[in-house]
């Protein structure tokens, strides 16, 4: 009866994959329309609007004012020289430079969200991956274990047949009942595991996702030292270089505060019985207090705090590739030695050992090869699960974005 639900189970799983959505759709998809992306995006939409005001004056100001007010004779507005009625405009001029030092360091923030946006893409990229590896990993160990239990009852089917003649096989039975039973609850927690995996990839790809057509292979590893020169198109080294940039023009922009704004005011006043006249004031601030030293020196500490940051993010990234190279050629190692000495062994084994049973041999055995043989092909497929999984990682600091 199994044997027919596995069959179904599997045939299930083929017509989902005549269906299924394909890696680089998924991908596709995401880096359009995936909401973390969106907010990025957004930012740098607002930095476009900063760079436009950085190079705003000030609004003026317009003041109206009516001067000696006669509380004896509050209408009056003839008896002396002072009564006058001002209207005046008002407008602080930014020192020469100021405007241009303050659209560049606008300019880098934007450059600094671009390149966060462009690190924010190869990351999404990579967890798409990865969680697709990981559903590839968990549909191959759920067909693999459906082949097992059906080997496994027609095992038992086989060997009931003995059990009226040979009181031994009473034992070996219900050990691959109980094999059978582990079996099952494998199937269960892949089910599960499967679910979740399922939901989480349709969170990555903005969509949802039932199936994604996939297949893995082990491939050739790549050289450490290779992979160590395209560190220089990670964006997040990027980011960090423009945030240098940023803490330099900020600091130009406060060296020339040093130099004061001056404000241009121009007044009309009228007079009831006198002429009218106008006049000009300009206003400029004493930088008396050592205010703008003290904030072009804080910038500069600034500057070397960014400079040991990028040198501090240099190191972790290049750690976090030995690390995830170390993990993928474990995996690679671990492939390799499944694929070229364990496997052929236990095939060979399991072949010489199934011919008995036929013949009603010990059914421990068998089953105990069973087991083994499946622990072998389920290592081999982690093995190439996790070789590609930290090789997304990787992908991801370098800067891949497909």
């Amino acid at each position: 009866m199994n044997i027919f639900a596995n069959m179904a189970s599997l045939v299930g799983l083929l017509a989902m994959s005549l269906n299924a959505t394909s890696l680089d759709s998924l991908i596709e998809k995401a880096l359009i329309e995936h909401p973390s992306l969106e907010v990025i995006k957004q930012k740098i939409e607002a930095t476009n609007s900063s760079i436009t005001l950085s190079r705003k004056f000030a609004n003026p100001k317009l003041i109206f004012s009516i001067n000696d007010i006669q509380l004896n004779d509050i209408s009056n507005r003839s008896i002396e020289p002072m009564q006058t009625n001002m209207i005046s405009l008002e407008q602080k001029l930014p020192y020469f430079g100021k405007r241009d030092a303050k659209e560049e360091s606008t300019r880098a923030t934007k450059k600094i969200q671009e390149w966060t946006l462009e690190d924010a893409k190869a990351q999404l990229v990579s967890r798409i991956k990865q969680s697709a590896y990981k559903v590839w990993e968990l549909t191959t160990l759920y067909a693999i274990i459906c082949k097992f239990e059906d080997l496994t009852e027609q095992s038992i089917d086989l060997n009931t047949a003995y059990s009226s003649t040979q009181s031994n096989q009473h034992m070996g039975i219900m050990s691959a009942t109980m094999s059978l039973s582990d079996l099952k609850i494998k199937k269960n927690r892949l089910l599960q595991a499967m679910e979740s995996e399922y939901a989480r990839l349709s969170y990555l790809s903005s969509q949802k996702v039932t199936d994604v057509d996939i297949t893995l292979i082990m491939h050739k590893l790549p050289s450490l030292a290779k992979l160590s020169q395209e560190l220089a198109n990670n964006y997040f080294i990027k980011a960090e270089k423009s945030s240098i940039d940023e803490a330099l023009a900020t600091l130009s922009l406060k060296n020339l505060n040093h130099y004061p704004d001056p404000t241009i005011k121009a007044g009309y006043f009228q007079r009831g019985s006198f002429e009218d006249y106008v006049s000009l004031t300009v206003g400029v601030p004493l930088p008396v207090y050592g205010t703008e030293e003290l904030k072009s020196e804080q910038q500069r500490k600034k500057v070397l705090e960014r400079k040991s940051a990028l040198s501090n993010t240099k190191l972790k990234i290049k750690s976090e590739l030995e690390a995830y190279y170390a993990q993928m050629r474990q995996a690679y190692i671990t492939h390799t030695i499944l694929t070229k000495e364990s496997m052929p062994q236990i095939e060979h084994m399991f072949d010489l050992s199934s011919s008995k049973i036929v013949s009603g041999g010990d059914l421990f055995k068998y089953i105990d090869l069973i087991k083994q043989e499946l622990g072998l092909k389920e290592q081999r497929i982690r093995a190439i699960s996790q070789y590609h999984q930290y090789e997304a990682k990787i992908e991801a600091l370098l800067g891949v974005q497909k």
